[in-house]
């Protein structure tokens, strides 16, 4: 028997729409579900695709009726064409990034945890821009006495995707959210984004392909920037990775089609201000006692921010450590040392983008080099708010 002990992690407490705002109704036209990631990507949803696959409509159209229950008044989903030539062209997709499965083993049996990653996006078709980006995150704890079968692991992702009152669903949890979303008019003068994430020889040593191939790992790490970014400063991100996401055709790209008969193609603008995440390597380290175990894992980034012709704004490199303790009559064991990795450089990257914005000299030391000047790191940070706020 599966004991089911479902949470649910919105990566935002506060999400935004970058729209125009009148004192009438917004329209939002219905662009569907869609995929982040080249088509070569498949495998980081395979129970998505499978789904997909099956029935191309399952998807979108659970996420359709969710949709159509929001119950705010300043914005109206429109699910039919509009009129390009009438200005009404700003539509909506929700785009998914990734599927992750990651288990721990102890005496008592397997805690799986299921994690579906996502993003909302909203266009402008007669602008051809992205106005807003944000990512939501569901997940799913079950334990079970045994391991969970592969059927099991598919069981679980589809009733996270097709059973809108299932608590982990990602798309209801999404409405829940969209709820108290603020639409305001956008005032941007610029555009932000993650250039680039490169993976030093240390990072790479001993990474398994599922993380090498087609750049899946560093797919991860930039999402997980671009997460805390909008989460944090309210910023939207000009997506890093696209792929089917946008401006595919077919059932699995955006709805692009109006009434008078004008068919678009959307492209992304030029990101005006750029990120570089440098992923220099891990570490990890056991100490054991005669009743415990302890588990250290470290991992090292160096964050770049870089402005018009190349000019660099900001670079410091930060480090963070995850602690974990286990009684040894408990028998645990780490399946996968790969997906303590990711935590690791997922909660640096959450750590440091929050102290952009709080600037707790006291936390912040945790997670830079002894010695560091950290008066000086957090007038650099200033410098990074000074770039946010041109994103707004």
């Amino acid at each position: 028997m599966l004991k089911k002990n479902k949470i649910i992690v919105p990566i935002l407490s506060v999400l935004f729409f970058i729209l125009s705002f009148y004192s009438y109704t917004q329209n939002l036209y219905w662009a569907g579900f869609a995929f982040i990631g080249n088509k070569d990507q498949n495998f980081r949803y395979p129970v998505a695709i499978e789904i997909f696959n099956q029935d191309n409509s399952l998807l979108s159209g659970a996420l359709k009726k969710t949709l159509s229950v929001i119950k705010r008044t300043d914005v109206n989903f429109v699910f039919e064409s509009g009129k390009i030539s009438e200005g009404d062209a700003k539509a909506v997709a929700f785009a998914l990034a990734d599927e992750s499965i990651e288990r721990i083993v102890d005496k008592f049996g397997v805690t799986t945890k299921y994690t579906i990653y996502g993003q909302v996006l909203i266009f402008d078709f007669i602008e051809n821009k992205v106005l807003a980006n944000y990512p939501v995150v569901a997940i799913s704890a079950v334990t079970s006495k045994e391991m969970p079968s592969e059927q099991k692991d598919k069981d679980i992702f589809k009733t996270m995707y097709l059973d809108i009152n299932d608590e982990a669903s990602i798309f209801s949890q999404w409405a829940k959210m969209f709820e108290n979303v603020r639409v305001k008019e956008s005032k941007s003068i610029a555009t932000i984004g993650v250039r680039d994430v490169i993976l030093e020889e240390k990072a790479l040593k001993n990474m398994p392909e599922r993380l090498k191939k087609n750049g899946v790992f560093k797919s991860k790490v930039a999402q997980e920037l671009e997460s805390s970014i909008a989460s944090f400063h309210n910023v939207p991100l000009i997506p890093y990775t696209i792929g089917e996401a946008l401006g595919s055709k077919g059932a699995a790209g955006l709805a692009t089609r109006f009434d008078d008969n004008v068919s678009k193609e959307l492209t992304l603008p030029e990101k005006d201000y750029t990120f570089d995440i440098i992923v220099r390597g891990f570490i990890k380290k056991e100490q054991a006692s005669d009743a415990q175990v302890q588990h250290l894992w470290i991992g090292f980034i160096e964050l770049k921010l870089f402005g018009f012709e190349n000019s660099v704004i900001f670079s410091q490199r930060f480090r963070h450590i995850e602690e974990a303790v286990f009684s040894k009559v408990s028998k645990v064991k780490i399946l996968d040392d790969w997906i303590l990795n990711e935590i690791v450089i997922a909660n640096l990257i959450i750590g440091v983008t929050k102290q952009i914005k709080i600037k707790d000299s006291k936390i912040l030391k945790n997670y830079l080099k002894t010695g560091t000047d950290v008066k000086q790191i957090i007038k650099n940070f200033e410098k990074i708010e000074e770039k946010f706020s041109q994103c707004i």
